[in-house]
């Protein structure tokens, strides 16, 4: 059996991190920021919310309305089309 040895580093050559691809998207420590401020969500809807961000794989949690999240910027697209949310 053999394995992909040197074909490796070619296979990987096509692949790009995220902010690689948009440039306005990096992350400074702890707080996600895009074009150079945070991203903030609040929940408007009457119930809480729970979701999983589909890029990130964050976990983001809204108990009641009025509730704030600061978001990873690889889930703004998935967040903003998420009814009873909004971004600040």
């Amino acid at each position: 059996m053999s394995c992909c040895g040197s074909r490796r580093p070619a296979l990987n050559a096509g692949l790009h991190p995220p902010q690689a691809l948009h440039p306005a998207l990096r992350t400074t420590g702890t707080a996600p920021v895009h074009g150079g401020r945070q991203l903030v969500f609040e929940l408007t809807a009457a119930a809480g919310l729970r979701l999983t961000g589909a890029l990130s794989g964050r976990h983001y949690r809204f108990a009641e309305p009025g509730d704030r999240q600061v978001a990873d910027p690889r889930d703004l697209a998935q967040l903003l089309r998420t009814p009873g949310l909004r971004m600040l």
